[in-house]
């Protein structure tokens, strides 16, 4: 018995190989096709299409991954290239935006259904006690959350000094520090005056209407 050499072998594939391509050339099915020629080893057609991949399977093209050609390619689809995200198929431009830090509709901006977004904001409480931060996604990319970076201080007793100190909403309520006898410094009936809390600040201000205030620094309050 004689065993056809290697080259043999690869000389009897590539003849059989092309006598079925002859085969299917001269079949009806090959006539079915779309008007399609060849020329020089390129196919053309009349009017070629634009076919693109579609990885995720969302039912948008993949931006970067077409084809113009005659016949449909395996795993290309007749859809248009507008995928901005070909691995994830809740990001495309039929999709709702959500809060994220992605484009989820694929029309170039980023979250821009929440204007509000890296704003300032509180915790909501109020006075000495408000902590301050910035705007971010919640979790479910639903909308905004305060993130806190400067946590509010603990309440403490009101003074005076224009803050909120026990964080009840009301700023020096109840004349914090003021309420004693003090000399104003100014003749005759002007001389006498209450310590008085305004606007952050101790004065004294004379018991006698129509008299300058004066700001009180303790020596000026008369002991009983």
């Amino acid at each position: 018995m004689q065993f056809a050499t290697l080259q043999e072998n690869s000389a009897i594939c590539v003849l059989r190989s092309l006598a079925v391509l002859t085969s299917f050339v001269g079949s009806p099915a090959f006539a079915a096709l779309p008007d399609t020629t060849y020329e020089s080893g390129f196919e053309t057609c009349a009017t070629p299409a634009q076919f693109c991949a579609d990885v995720d399977q969302d039912n948008y093209g993949d931006i970067g991954y077409c084809l113009g050609t005659c016949e449909k390619p395996y795993d290309f689809f007749a859809l248009p290239p507008t995928d901005c995200d070909n691995d994830s198929a809740l990001i495309n431009p039929g999709a709702e935006e959500i809060c994220d830090g992605k484009d989820n509709d694929c029309d170039g901006a980023v979250d821009e259904d929440f204007p509000q977004l890296n704003t300032a904001c509180t915790d909501g409480n109020l006075g000495i006690c408000a902590g301050t931060g910035t705007l971010e996604c919640d979790i479910g990319g639903t909308g905004t959350v305060c993130s806190i970076t400067t946590p509010g201080q603990v309440p403490r007793t009101e003074t005076c000094n224009g803050l909120d100190d026990n964080c009840d909403g009301t700023v020096d309520e109840g004349n914090p520090g003021g309420g004693a006898v003090c000399d104003t410094g100014q003749a005759g009936e002007c001389a006498v005056g209450t310590v008085t809390c305004e606007t952050g600040t101790l004065t004294c201000k004379a018991n006698a209407p129509g008299c300058q205030e004066i700001q009180v620094n303790r020596t000026n309050e008369k002991r009983p």
